[in-house]
């Protein structure tokens, strides 16, 4: 009997170390698989930061020169006076669209949404605009309100200085308002 009691004594032990080292190893496994996913999160982290800096400095890089056409062909046009006709309708498209085939794919969805309507508008101009004839001046108010504020207050320029980081040193400026408020409260599984 006592080798009976002796053997089950002994098998409860062992049986109690595997419980405890299984208890242990299963312990160790869950703080190395939430260490393993820390570690990725926190690459993925930076890899989308690096990600958006290139991203950025690219935009600085080629935002300039669709600034400049809307510069150039927009407000400048109006304070020096001269006519919205068939040939400005024909230079500004021309300059939208070397802008967009240089730099469209580094164009956010706003630019590109403004970008999409402003050469939709100046197209139409050129189109329904006769070679001597000033352009129609709704679409003229359009054109420029697209460049302005046609979207929420905000316009094709707005939103470039916005990818940029606005005229704000070390951040980028998003403006809380329309889609990207959609988008961001997705993103964060929010609303």
């Amino acid at each position: 009997m006592e080798a009976i009691w002796a053997a089950l004594i002994s098998a409860a032990g062992v049986l109690g170390a595997a419980v405890v080292s299984y208890l242990v190893a299963r312990s160790r496994t869950r703080t190395t698989e939430k260490q393993l996913a820390e570690e990725v999160s926190s690459r993925l982290h930076e890899l989308e930061q690096s990600q958006l800096l290139e991203l950025t400095r690219k935009r600085l890089e080629v935002y300039p020169d669709l600034y400049a056409a809307i510069s150039d062909y927009g407000r400048s046009w109006e304070l020096r006076g001269k006519r919205f006709d068939r040939r400005w309708a024909d230079e500004f498209l021309e300059a939208l669209l070397a802008c967009n085939s240089r730099a469209g794919v580094f164009f956010s969805d706003d630019v590109y949404e403004a970008y999409g309507s402003l050469r939709d508008q100046v197209e139409w101009i050129r189109d329904n605009t006769a070679h001597d004839d000033e352009a129609d001046e709704h679409h003229v108010n359009e054109v420029l309100a697209i460049i302005r504020n046609k979207f929420d207050g905000r316009g094709l320029a707005t939103f470039m200085k916005d990818d940029c980081g606005g005229f704000r040193l070390g951040s980028l400026s998003v403006r809380p308002t329309g889609d990207n408020v959609r988008r961001y409260k997705r993103a964060l599984g929010v609303g």
